[in-house]
């Protein structure tokens, strides 16, 4: 095979898998290692295109011949347990790397991608010893700086956090994750006027509805006059910051204005009672032509909401039939009726931090004077049985019931007399509706939720427990269970 075709196929190869087309991408670069002598090179984008395309087996195959044919690449180790971290392999990844680290005890990035994983496992203080190892062999690393940053934060140690991302943003202004996680921790503190104006950096990276919105060259909306224009909203991030942050459509000043709000179909029941949107869109192909697009998360900074937070407003669509039948479900319990959440969904990176084993819980589920509901629907559910809880808390959402996961979750609620969640769309949905709702929150909590305060201005009838130390969560529990009878003393 001469030269020529030999480097077509890597030069189209390379095109492909930059455009993110790894099946093309992985035909182009086989085709080489076919014809022509194994380059570990190649072998390792063969790799990469496995790992992509989901194939862990072949990934791993392919990464192992590239490191057998250069054992001199830490390139190549660092790929590997990338991978293994990926596919969650957090155990293989550990050992993988402590054994790589005896031939390559200086090398920054190593030392970062363990400060990875550690992450991952949710073991920040030493998460962040490897980034400060890391970035004492090389100092001018940003992403690295940027991971010590985030180990700060996590520890508490704030203000050592900002100072290094300050840092970073005066070497390159144009680094904007470092002003993102910048803005989170302003938020954090309550500095709104900061806060919102570095949190918009996170939209400098495009999400599918953002991509699906300037394909449609529609313009973004900064805050002009909105007479006679169509402004689309799109949500992001989960379901509870859609509730959350909902409120602030009824901010904005509409003048013969007709406002979309492009969002998830899984919702359309939780916003189609609410009178300031005129439209609410699932689909891309049904995106209207319109003059301007915004983030719903963006409406606090864009309306210059200086105390960061507006009153909530019960939005929910009335449902008389369930309301009246989970009513009369419900009442038949005699006991005192608390709800139960204990588990976010495990496609949330930050799950780790807010998910709570419910096994963690039987301080609290051995009182006997009351009665325990379950919000789980599907992930975390099992833990029922598994604990062998079945006495303790009424399982509505069985394998084998018909319930709508929004539509029968708030007519539960109503029904309640409390409830007590992990930070999840519970938390947003119960304290909507005004139930007296508990959160247990993680040792440095999401931005909304600041610091230290019990109470929180984005829900009057939320009450937040938190973690005092890092990943100990029974000292919050057993603020729980003292709560619970001394409001209940009878």
């Amino acid at each position: 095979m001469d030269r020529n075709t030999l480097q077509n196929h890597f030069d189209q190869g390379l095109l492909s898998f930059q455009k993110g087309d790894f099946e093309s991408a992985l035909k182009k670069f086989k085709f080489i290692i076919i014809h022509k002598e194994k380059e570990s090179k190649i072998m390792s984008l063969i790799s990469i295109c496995y790992h992509k395309l989901k194939n862990s087996a072949e990934a791993e195959r392919f990464i192992n011949l590239a490191i057998k044919s250069k054992p001199e690449e830490i390139g190549y180790y660092l790929n590997k347990g990338s991978m293994m971290v990926d596919n969650n392999e957090y155990a293989r990844a550990e050992i993988f790397y402590v054994k790589t680290l005896k031939d390559f005890s200086n090398s920054s990035l190593l030392y970062y991608n363990m400060g990875v994983l550690q992450t991952n496992l949710n073991e920040h203080k030493k998460a962040n010893e490897l980034f400060k190892k890391s970035t004492q062999i090389d100092p001018n690393n940003k992403h690295t700086l940027n991971g010590l940053a985030s180990s700060y934060k996590e520890i508490g140690m704030l203000n050592n956090a900002k100072k290094i991302l300050e840092e970073i943003i005066l070497q390159d202004d144009l680094f904007i994750i470092a002003k993102y996680n910048l803005g989170l921790i302003h938020l954090l503190q309550e500095n709104f006027d900061d806060g919102w104006l570095n949190y918009e950096f996170r939209t400098a990276q495009d999400n599918d509805y953002l991509k699906n919105l300037k394909k449609n060259k529609i313009r973004k909306w900064n805050g002009t006059s909105l007479e006679n224009k169509k402004l689309i909203i799109y949500t992001e991030q989960g379901f509870g910051d859609c509730i959350q942050f909902i409120r602030y459509i009824r901010e904005i000043k509409k003048k013969n204005t007709l406002i979309y709000l492009y969002t998830n179909n899984k919702i359309e029941y939780l916003l189609s009672d609410i009178p300031e949107i005129d439209f609410l869109i699932f689909d891309y192909n049904k995106i209207p032509v319109g003059d301007f697009y915004i983030s719903l998360m963006s409406l606090p900074f864009i309306l210059k909401n200086k105390k960061g937070t507006l009153d909530p407003y019960n939005f929910f669509p009335k449902n008389e039939t369930k309301n009246l039948f989970w009513k009369l479900k419900i009442k038949k319990i005699e006991k005192i009726k608390i709800g139960l959440m204990w588990q976010g969904s495990v496609k949330n990176k930050n799950d780790y931090k807010r998910s709570i084993s419910l096994f963690k819980f039987q301080e609290i589920l051995k009182l006997n004077k009351f009665n325990f509901i379950s919000l789980q629907k599907s992930e975390g559910q099992e833990q029922i049985k598994k604990y062998n809880l079945q006495d303790k808390i009424t399982d509505y959402y069985g394998p084998s019931t018909d319930i709508n996961p929004f539509e029968d979750t708030i007519e539960i609620i109503k029904n309640l007399d409390l409830v007590i969640t992990v930070d999840t769309s519970i938390a947003h949905i119960a304290s909507t509706l005004g139930k007296e709702t508990w959160v247990l929150l993680p040792f440095i909590p999401d931005f909304r939720w600041g610091l230290k305060k019990q109470e929180t201005e984005w829900y009057k009838s939320m009450r937040l427990f938190r973690q005092k130390e890092l990943n100990i969560w029974e000292n919050a529990i057993l603020e729980i269970k003292k709560s619970l009878i001394e409001k209940f003393p009878n």
